[in-house]
């Protein structure tokens, strides 16, 4: 009851006046819209956005995670889709932050149990926890706190011999991925990999425990092929390179650029919340010096710091592996960070009194200032003009430039909105014969039922941006190729004389099949474990038998 009455307090103001006007509205307003209505219609994983671009359509979903969409399209449903996309983001926000504050609850009481529902409130309004929600609307990277806790209570439970809980960490690593990849290659390299080595170090018999973190793990990855392989095998399609400017490097957020980029002010709050972090650390590692000193407070102690000179770029080189250059901001850490300060603290709270404590407490506070004067700004100007805003970007659909189709012009500048694509100038069908006669109707998925008529054989173009996900077929239900219009991208075919119709449908994309055949085996095979380890369960036994006696 207190992290639900915590959840409701920290999501208040937009439950009040609706979705805020953060960095990312514009997207945080079309993609749900566009995501639920198709899930209602009976796409429970829907992939191509119809709306998006003025209607040429968008496969965000082959790229970006679904986990917030789908929690969005729940809410949808249980409120029989009475409430418009601004009140069901924010919903769906409030369900993804009440269930991070259960699961740090979960395990913080693996360490201290009387202290886990401080800890819990704490994660849940950490500083970067609600910038994401009032500040950047990085939802889906915000969903990941949710996942990141159940990740290592799994962990910890294995180490301890209890194998039923290895069902657990492939559930909750998997749900990681369908949150948000960055933020999941953070956390595997710099928290669950240290982790493991330190469970592994005590563990009575080692090397079960990391046959069976390394299964779970796998298993995890195996449950969201579904979205993982399409997303990295598709990327030659779009067009990532839209996120190679300046304002995406890793080195242009390092604490020594405080000034530097149209979003300099936002460093006024990163770095003084890091800072803090720190410093807890800190004293609580001179406080341990002077009681028994406990090797796993001295861990969480050593990965915060290590964590806070990564994100400030001491260690420039770092960014710069295969990889980890695809985070482009540093301070994407900051959500482990946020993990590990809370459960250091709670493991071993060094006294207030102690000098790193009080400057970090100095620190956090400036980070809250900062933070506040953020979310005032977003909420302000969301309260005087939400509703004009949200029609603005439906007149055109405007979507995220790196999910256009491969070759396309884009011009990026300074900042993340700083963009100039020019679309084509196109009816929903033209043909190369000016003679032609083309007749369309669209359906709500985006796909197209076109009929022509012409005398000679033609080339018919359509306003649908190519993607290799489309099938076309003819009355006879034949597949026709279709290719890429060399200049303008958009689905292109040869009609033969006469008069024909065709229907352009959504289908599978290369790799999209395997992704889920994966993903179906790896539910089949977790389902078996679970199955397996509840016959086995000692305390399941006893009960039966007390039952039954």
């Amino acid at each position: 009851m207190i992290i639900l009455i915590v959840a409701v307090l920290a999501m208040a103001p937009e439950l009040a006046i609706g979705l805020t006007a953060t960095d990312n509205f514009r997207l945080n307003v079309i993609w749900p819209q566009q995501f639920v209505e198709l899930f209602r219609g009976g796409h429970w994983y829907p992939r191509w956005l119809p709306h998006s671009w003025d209607g040429f359509g968008s496969p965000v979903f082959y790229f970006y995670p679904p986990l917030f969409f789908w929690v969005t399209s729940l809410v949808d449903t249980a409120t029989l889709g009475t409430l418009r996309p601004e009140r069901l983001v924010s919903l769906a926000s409030l369900a993804l932050l009440l269930a991070s504050g259960l699961s740090m609850r979960a395990w913080l009481r693996v360490h201290a149990d009387r202290r886990a529902i401080a800890g819990a409130v704490a994660y849940m309004v950490a500083p970067f926890h609600l910038y994401h929600l009032y500040g950047s609307g990085a939802l889906a990277e915000a969903s990941a706190y949710a996942s990141v806790p159940l990740v290592l209570l799994a962990l910890a439970r294995l180490g301890e011999g209890r194998t039923r809980f290895l069902p657990v960490l492939a559930i909750s690593y998997a749900a990681l991925l369908f949150s948000h990849l960055p933020t999941t290659l953070l956390v595997t390299l710099f928290l669950v990999a240290p982790y493991v080595a330190l469970v592994a170090a005590g563990a009575e018999r080692p090397i079960r425990f990391l046959t069976l973190a390394l299964a779970g793990g796998l298993l995890g990855i195996a449950l969201a092929a579904v979205f993982v392989i399409p997303a990295l095998a598709l990327l030659h399609y779009v067009s990532p390179s839209a996120l190679n400017g300046s304002f995406y490097r890793p080195e242009n957020w390092f604490f020594w650029h405080l000034r530097a980029g149209v979003m300099a002010a936002r460093m006024l709050f990163i770095v003084p919340i890091s800072i803090a972090a720190f410093l807890f650390a800190a004293g609580a590692v001179v406080a341990a010096r002077s009681r028994l000193a406990r090797r796993e407070l001295l861990f969480w102690a050593a990965l915060t710091m290590f964590l806070v000179v990564l994100i400030a770029g001491a260690v420039p080189m770092v960014w710069e592996l295969p990889g980890l250059r695809l985070v482009q901001f540093p301070w994407r850490a900051l959500l482990l960070c946020e993990f590990t300060t809370v459960t250091l603290i709670v493991i071993g709270t060094p006294p207030i009194r102690n000098v790193f404590v009080l400057a970090g407490i100095a620190a956090l506070a400036f980070g809250y200032v900062a933070l506040g004067l953020i979310a005032a700004h977003t909420i302000g100007r969301t309260s005087s003009g939400q509703q004009r805003a949200v029609a603005e970007i439906r007149t055109d659909y405007w979507d995220a430039p790196e999910y256009l189709p491969a070759g396309t012009r884009i011009e990026q500048g300074a900042g993340p909105d700083d963009i100039r694509v020019i679309l084509p100038r196109r009816p929903l069908a033209t043909a190369g014969d000016p003679r032609a006669r083309v007749e369309v109707s669209q359906m709500p998925d985006g796909g197209m039922t076109v009929a022509v008529g012409s005398a000679t054989p033609t080339q018919v173009s359509l306003r649908r941006f190519y993607f290799p996900h489309w099938r076309l077929l003819d009355d006879a239900g034949h597949p026709v190729a279709i290719v890429a219009h060399p200049r303008d991208k958009v689905v292109s075919f040869r009609a033969p004389a006469g008069r024909s119709t065709f229907h352009l449908v959504p289908g599978t994309a290369p790799f999209e099949m395997l992704g889920r055949i994966i993903s179906i085996i790896a539910l089949i095979v977790l389902a078996g474990i679970a199955a397996v380890l509840w016959l086995r369960n000692p305390t399941r036994r006893v009960s039966r038998g007390r039952g039954v006696a």
